[in-house]
């Protein structure tokens, strides 16, 4: 089992200081912070507008405008340009071959109470951030991954009135590459399966066994059954676990009696 010290020295390297998610604020907003959590579902990536280059089409006059990542694009404070010796004052037009554009990934981290700023600080439940993965970090995050993110903290648009804490992340380190200096996944003492790969075999569990109901579910007596017979995964274990999958968004159940995979 890791120690505290063994923890602290791991990460009091880091360039970042490490904080939890609950605890952002809006004065952290621009802030540069490390964040430890374990990802929900990965996107396919995509091009982002980071920089806008608007021209006039009479006088070839430009402004770049800064772009964040809410919608709609932003434009230049006025409509018409701004040129003084420009005589037509017509509308800009978005020149995208000259615009700079950079690669988003976005995913979901999630804190549980094993990754709440050390083992040491229990946490009752989950927070969760909107993460967009940028730079370096683009491609290399997994589903279920242990990762220790590094980025600026930044304020996103949820709605037409309504807004959001995000993180903008450009460094990661997978922990898995550090199991000998960190324990992110504990085995069960009884089963000697880890958390995580509980969660895999559940998911396996639940799709293969709902391939036989034409709209996927399962009982969930019989996943019960299943994982504590051929897994040694016992009752309470897996009812954590599928609570879990069902917070995320996961699995689904249509009564009290069943569940079914969405993302197998």
């Amino acid at each position: 089992m890791v120690t505290k010290e063994d923890f602290e020295k791991l990460y009091s390297k880091e360039e970042y200081p490490l904080i939890k998610i609950d605890s952002i604020r809006v004065a952290d907003v621009g802030r540069t912070v490390s964040i430890i959590g374990e990802t929900g579902k990965v996107e396919t990536q995509y091009p982002f507008l980071k920089k806008a280059y608007y021209r006039c089409p009479a006088c070839v006059y430009v402004e770049i405008v800064e772009q964040d990542l809410s919608y709609p694009i932003k434009s230049p404070a006025s409509d018409n340009c701004v040129n003084e010796t420009c005589g037509r004052k017509i509308k800009w037009e978005l020149v995208e071959d000259e615009s700079l554009f950079m690669d988003i990934q976005e995913t979901t981290i999630y804190e549980p109470s094993k990754h709440a700023i050390s083992p040491y600080e229990p946490h009752p439940d989950y927070r969760i951030l909107k993460v967009y993965l940028t730079g370096e970090a683009v491609g290399k995050v997994i589903w279920f991954g242990d990762f220790f993110l590094q980025g600026k903290i930044i304020r996103i648009k949820t709605g037409k009135d309504s807004y959001g804490f995000g993180f903008l992340a450009d460094k990661l380190l997978g922990l898995g590459e550090k199991k000998n200096e960190i324990q992110v996944s504990e085995p069960d003492p009884a089963s000697g399966v880890s958390r995580r790969n509980k969660i895999k075999i559940l998911k396996e569990i639940i799709h293969n066994r709902g391939q036989n109901d034409p709209r996927g579910y399962v009982l969930l007596e019989e996943v019960y059954s299943v994982t504590e017979k051929e897994y040694g995964i016992d009752r309470a274990h897996a009812e954590e676990m599928i609570k879990k999958l069902k917070q995320r968004g996961d699995a689904l159940s249509s009564n009290q009696n069943n569940i079914k995979i969405i993302y197998p």
